[in-house]
Order: structure tokens, then C-alpha cells, then sequence
């Protein structure tokens, strides 16, 4: 692992050359001090070792789409594969990657039912999320609370991807996001320049 976290590869090729079976290897989840359980591959896309990951991906059969159980910034675990690492990490580089060069499913939800798109709407990426739209992402609710990235945009007064990603929705369900954008901007902060937003 920490050769992964290092970016080492001549040192990672030297210690996978004699393991039997390094797919299998390389496709298994490992635990880490942080109680997380990571692919190798994982690893180097957490970190943006996007070489590393080329020499793996061309030389062995990974499995894009392992379910990690990754600890996200709000203190909680998901389950995630690789793609949705990277947007969650605000790693555009990285997805670029994934997406153009490996055909990652940018759809892919995590076990809340989340899709990579509220990953960037969270991490307040306007670029992240312009990449997905571009890459017919899709703005559906998650399982877990419903919530849709469109809404969770505007619950979040990020007005800007609020514009970005209403385009690709039904009307309603942009009329919805405008009306609870202006009202977080009042009811939230009541500062004058949240005011003046909210109109």
C-alpha cells in the first residue's frame, strides 16, 4: 500500500513479480490504519497517480468498478468506485481519465444510491459537474433522501451549479430548485448580500 501511496511503480512491479496471481491480488480491498478498505488501484487514484494507474490498468485485469468503503470529508464511509473517488476528491484530471480513456460509468451510484454528480455538487466544483453533463450525467435522487443534485445545489446556495445543471431537468423540477435556492439564501443567512440573492 504504501508503495501505491508513493507513486513507486519500479518498486510496485518488483514486489508484484513473484505473487502467483497479482489480478486477484490487485482487485482485492485492503484495510487501512483509518479503518477504510481500499484496491491498490483506489489508492493511486486518491492520491493522483494517474501513471501508476496506467501501468496497472495496462498490464493487469482490474476491476474499475470495486466497491470501496472510502471515509469522505463529512466524517462518513461510502461505498464507492474509483470515478466517484475522483470527483468527490475534485480530481478533474483523474476523472478525464477514468471516463475518456476507460469508459467508467459516470452514473454509478454509491450504496446510498448517490451518482458522482452530488459528489460534485458537494464539493462545490462547477467544473467537475460542467465534465459530467458533458458526459450525459444524470440528475436523479438518491435513494437514501431523495434529494436530487439539482436540489442539493440550491440547498447548498450554490447558485452557479444550479444553473448548470437546471438545463438538463424538467421544468418542474427546475422551478422547485429556484424556489429553494431563494429560500435558503433568506432563510439561512439573513445577511443584506443573501437578501439581495434571493431576488
Amino acid at each position: 500500500m504504501s508503495l501505491v501511496r508513493q507513486g513507486n511503480i519500479s518498486m510496485l512491479e518488483e514486489y508484484l513479480s513473484p505473487i502467483p496471481n497479482p489480478d486477484r491480488y490487485l482487485n482485492r480491498v485492503f484495510g487501512d490504519e483509518f479503518m477504510q478498505q481500499c484496491s491498490l488501484l483506489t489508492i493511486a487514484c486518491l492520491n493522483e497517480h494517474i501513471n501508476l494507474m496506467r501501468v496497472l490498468i495496462k498490464r493487469f485485469q482490474l476491476d474499475l468498478e470495486i466497491k470501496n468503503d472510502i471515509l469522505f470529508g463529512d466524517g462518513h464511509k461510502n461505498n464507492d468506485a474509483n470515478f466517484a473517488v475522483s470527483v468527490y476528491r475534485k480530481h478533474l484530471k483523474m476523472a478525464s481519465y477514468l471516463v475518456g480513456k476507460l469508459g467508467c460509468d459516470v452514473n454509478l451510484c454509491d450504496n446510498d444510491g448517490r451518482p458522482p454528480l452530488y459528489d460534485a455538487v458537494n464539493c462545490g466544483s462547477l467544473e467537475l459537474v460542467q465534465f459530467l453533463l458533458d458526459h450525459d450525467a444524470r440528475n436523479f435522487p438518491a435513494m437514501y433522501d431523495q434529494v436530487s443534485p439539482l436540489m442539493w445545489a440550491a440547498e447548498k446556495k450554490r447558485t452557479s451549479i444550479v444553473n448548470a445543471i437546471r438545463s438538463h431537468c424538467p421544468l418542474i423540477e427546475q422551478i422547485e430548485a429556484e424556489e429553494l435556492l431563494g429560500t435558503t439564501f433568506v432563510c439561512f443567512d439573513l445577511d443584506e448580500s443573501d437578501f439581495k440573492q434571493a431576488y
